[in-house]
């Protein structure tokens, strides 16, 4: 793995859970504000940020390590590139939209997450045929 790859895998890492961690900080805060220590409390405002965070978490993690395999198996420093900023982007628009009436940020943030967790899967079968 070449330094440039281990440096956009890094960003990946830095920036969406850089994300995951401000969306949990929004839970916290939402929650303190409202003193609902468990649950929901049927708080709108806290289910949004509960779901935020566990979205975000729930695309994360498996895209940041099928992320990883790439770079392990050979993926280069631009597609590792494309796959970070895109998908980051993804995540950004979709938890804008999640938290505010931006419907229309979080369904292309859906989208684009999706188009791209699809894209590493390509990319991971077309190093597997290369080796």
């Amino acid at each position: 793995m070449t330094s440039s790859v281990l440096a956009w895998l890094l960003v990946f890492f830095v920036v969406n859970f850089g994300l995951a961690f401000l969306l949990a900080m929004n839970v916290s805060r939402i929650r303190i504000r409202k003193n609902i220590s468990n649950g929901h409390g049927n708080d709108l405002e806290l289910k949004k940020a509960i779901r935020a965070h566990a979205n975000a978490l729930e695309h994360t993690v498996p895209f940041g390590l099928l992320l990883l395999v790439a770079a392990l198996s050979g993926s280069g420093s631009a597609t590792i590139a494309v796959l970070t900023i895109a998908f980051s982007l993804a995540r950004f628009s979709h938890a804008y939209g999640m938290l505010t009436v931006g419907f229309q940020a979080r369904r292309i943030g859906a989208a684009v997450t999706y188009l791209f967790e699809i894209a590493v899967l390509l990319v991971l079968c077309v190093n597997a045929a290369s080796l």
